[in-house]
């Protein structure tokens, strides 16, 4: 495999942070679901959120609707 020497300027790497490693967005994911609870005339208590984390965005919806009584669509 030849090497090229890089760009200036050019992208040397990216970094996926898909499981909270280097940036704790839980509470801010939380804050989201909270907002749209309350859209729909629910509200997601705080209590919930340790249920939420590490979910898919399925799973998140299926215990949003649950713990509020809110019906939305998922994939919306």
């Amino acid at each position: 495999m030849e090497k090229r020497a890089a760009t200036p300027g050019a992208i040397q790497a990216i970094i996926f942070d898909l499981d909270g490693v280097l940036i704790d967005s839980e509470w801010l994911s939380f804050m989201e679901w909270k907002n749209l609870a309350r859209q729909y005339g629910g509200d997601l208590e705080d209590s919930i959120f340790p249920e939420l984390v590490g979910t898919t965005a399925e799973e998140t919806a299926s215990i949003v609707m649950r713990t509020t009584g809110i019906v939305f669509d998922v994939q919306e």
